[in-house]
C-alpha cells in the first residue's frame, strides 16, 4: 500500500484517501496514512477514512428507518451489508433465488418486497456516502491544519519560517514569485 500511495504522489495526486471495506485492512491503512503524512509533512494529504466501514453507525441510522437490530441468523450476513450490495446488483445477494426459496429474510429483516428493499438500499448507500464524504472533507481539513503548524523553509529564505494559522506561506511565496516575474517583464 505504501508503494501505491507513493506512486499516486509521484503522479501528482494532492489528496490520497484510503478507504477500506474490511476490518482487517483498517489498521494497516491507518498506519500507512499516518507514517506518510508525517514523512511528507502533509503534502500531499494522505488520510485513512474508516467511516465507510462503520456498520454500527449505519445500523444505528437504519434502525430509525425500519431495519431494527435483530437476532442473528448465525450466518456471515447482515441486512445493511446485503442491501448495500443489492443497491449495486441484486444478483450479488442472490435476490431472485432467495425470494423463490422463501429465504429473503436476514436477521429477521425481510428484503422480499423489492420496492421497499430498493428504497432501503438507496437510503443505506446515501447514508454511507454522505458520512464518508464528510469524513474525507474533515480529514483533508485536519491535515491542512496540521501543515499550518509545521515550520517550513522557503526557497531563498535565511531560515525556517513558522507557519501561522490562516496563512498559506507556500501560496504567499508563489504569489510573490509571480509578482516578481511580472515586475521584471514590465521594467
Amino acid at each position: 500500500l505504501t508503494d501505491v500511495v507513493h506512486s499516486l504522489r509521484m503522479h501528482g495526486f494532492k489528496n490520497i484517501i484510503l478507504i477500506g471495506d474490511s476490518g482487517g485492512n483498517q489498521n494497516g491503512q491507518r498506519a500507512v496514512a499516518d507514517s506518510l503524512t508525517a514523512l511528507w509533512k502533509g503534502v500531499p494529504v494522505v488520510a485513512h477514512v474508516q467511516e465507510y466501514y462503520d456498520y454500527a453507525a449505519a445500523a444505528k441510522h437504519m434502525s430509525t428507518r425500519g431495519i431494527p437490530e435483530g437476532p442473528g441468523d448465525n450466518l456471515h450476513d447482515d441486512p445493511i451489508i446485503s442491501l448495500n450490495m443489492f443497491a449495486t446488483d441484486p444478483k450479488s445477494v442472490r435476490y431472485d433465488e432467495r425470494v423463490k426459496a422463501g429465504k429473503a429474510t436476514i436477521n429477521g429483516v425481510s428484503i422480499a418486497d423489492r420496492p421497499k428493499a430498493t428504497a432501503l438500499a438507496r437510503e443505506i448507500v446515501e447514508f454511507r456516502a454522505t458520512t464518508t464524504v464528510d469524513a474525507i472533507n474533515k480529514a483533508i481539513a485536519n491535515v491542512v491544519t496540521l501543515i499550518l503548524h509545521i515550520p517550513i523553509t522557503l526557497p531563498g529564505s535565511a531560515g525556517i519560517l513558522p507557519a501561522a494559522p490562516g496563512i498559506d506561506a507556500s501560496r504567499d511565496w508563489q504569489a510573490g514569485c509571480l509578482r516578481s516575474q511580472a515586475n521584471r517583464r514590465v521594467s
